[in-house]
């Protein structure tokens, strides 16, 4: 298992089909509910002490071509390494996704 640095956020059913959509759920990503232990509060305030989890959905992608794993981790994803990221800006159409999908799995 690996830890990795996130944000958790409470969202009603609305903005889940939206990001639903964004993720191209279930075609490309997977919704999974996972248990989350989160170390800081939304002040950012350190407790790590009190070891609270939550459960939250997150995005999988299960079916995915085997190099991918020996690409390098990433495992705080913030606004610099959203630079690494080019695909996504060039999917404007159905056709895109399709090539976007052959190109990961």
């Amino acid at each position: 298992m690996q830890n990795v640095c996130g944000e958790i956020y409470e969202i009603d059913d609305t903005a889940l089909e939206e990001i639903d959509k964004f993720e191209n759920h279930p075609i490309l990503y997977t919704r999974d509910v996972i248990w989350v232990e989160y170390t800081s509060d939304a002040d950012d305030t350190d407790i790590k002490s009190e070891q609270k989890k939550i459960r939250c959905y997150t995005y999988l992608l299960k079916d995915f071509k085997p190099e991918l794993l020996e690409l390098p981790f990433i495992e705080n994803y913030g606004p610099e390494e959203c630079k690494l990221v080019t695909l996504s800006k060039d999917i404007t159409s159905s056709d895109d996704v399709v090539k976007y999908i052959s190109h990961v799995k």
